[in-house]
């Protein structure tokens, strides 16, 4: 976990009142926001978002969520229920559908939605924690229009209740190990090939001349079902495979990509060296992280720290009194803008970033109420 430079530190007494809780966690935010902004306005903007707010807010509270906060377009709001949540999703994704079917392109309101289940860090009226980290994660590859969610929900909900299809796994930055994605499936989705689970929604039959005519009217699909499951096993087998028999290539290519992050390191290039660490701790997961591996990765890191890491508090430090600034000065698109950026920090690492940015936060929602 990175650290930030103590004269930063807020005290640990604001940490006596936290405790943990199992939630879900859900993040949505209106795609094409950023290129809104720099086309429109600020009465604009604030008129997109008071529609945006009267059309989806109601939603979270008649499914029983609760909302932490709003970061410019974007929800973060709790749930007890993981299966509430994902109605909850399904229901916003119906409701701007209906909304947008006879507005303008430009006047349409399309969002992500994605969510993630597990133990979080509850202190006061703010949530944090690994399991927020990787719902805001995820809202970064959700599609316009989508629900995704982890197999954390997944495995929790009420799958009778909602028609969900895999999305595959996904590696993303700050977690170790690669997270499964799910996606509801709507009106406008149908399984194909690809897919590799069936809708969850069963129909129930019973026995006797009726179970024969379902199995005449429906065989071919159960043929298509029984070769899909051969296939995902012969897949499953080659996969187990390939991580007992790592390819003779790999050695080459792992030392091919650590010259390529040493150079970017170098370079002063941090996104490019970051980016070749990345491919090099997804590889070493495929194979069963080798401890030679890893050792090597470790290296790499604690060289990226060295290179970049007094630039990133620096850089954090400055964007910190920029954010103060803009609230004392009333600039309030810009102290927004600041603070997702803060957050955006936070979410990569800076865990100590939490207690400021909750008194930045609260000082902006007294400040622009």
């Amino acid at each position: 976990m990175a650290t930030f430079p103590s004269h930063l530190k807020v005290s640990a007494s604001l940490f006596s009142f936290m405790k943990h809780e199992h939630l879900t966690i859900m993040f949505t935010d209106i795609k094409g926001f950023t290129s809104r902004t720099s086309k429109s306005s600020r009465a604009e903007l604030e008129k997109l978002l008071e529609l945006h707010e009267e059309l989806i807010e109601p939603i979270f509270q008649d499914f029983g969520g609760e909302v932490i906060k709003t970061i410019g377009d974007a929800f973060m709001v709790k749930f007890k229920s993981p299966t509430d949540a994902v109605l909850c999703g399904r229901e916003i994704q119906r409701v701007l559908k209906v909304y947008n079917k006879d507005k303008d392109e430009d006047e349409q309101i399309e969002i992500r939605v994605a969510i993630n289940s597990g133990e979080c860090v509850v202190k006061g009226n703010d949530v944090f924690g690994e399991t927020v980290n990787i719902a805001a994660r995820l809202e970064g590859i959700a599609e316009a229009g989508d629900i995704y969610f982890t197999e954390a929900v997944y495995l929790s909900m009420n799958k009778n209740e909602i028609p969900t299809a895999e999305v595959g796994y996904r590696h993303f930055k700050g977690v170790p190990d690669e997270i499964k994605v799910y996606k509801v499936l709507q009106e406008r989705d149908t399984p194909n090939k690809r897919s590799q689970t069936l809708i969850s929604k069963k129909k129930k039959t019973s026995g006797g001349s009726k179970s024969h005519g379902w199995f005449r009217r429906n065989w071919k699909w159960v043929a298509l079902g029984v070769i899909i499951l051969f296939i995902l096993a012969a897949i499953a087998y080659n996969e187990k495979r390939t991580v007992r028999n790592p390819p003779q290539d790999l050695k080459t290519q792992a030392l091919r990509l650590g010259r390529e992050a040493v150079a970017a390191i170098n370079a002063g290039d941090r996104d490019l060296a970051s980016s070749k660490i990345e491919s090099l701790e997804a590889i070493s997961k495929k194979y069963g992280n080798p401890p030679e591996l890893e050792d090597g990765i470790d290296k790499l890191w604690k060289r990226y720290d060295e290179k970049f890491g007094a630039q990133e508090k620096e850089e954090i430090k400055n964007l910190i009194d920029e954010v103060d600034t803009d609230i004392r000065e009333g600039h309030r698109l810009k102290a927004r803008q600041g603070l997702d950026e803060l957050i955006s920090w936070r979410d990569s690492g800076y865990d100590d970033l939490t207690p400021i940015i909750d008194d930045l936060e609260k000082r902006f929602a007294a400040r622009f109420r």
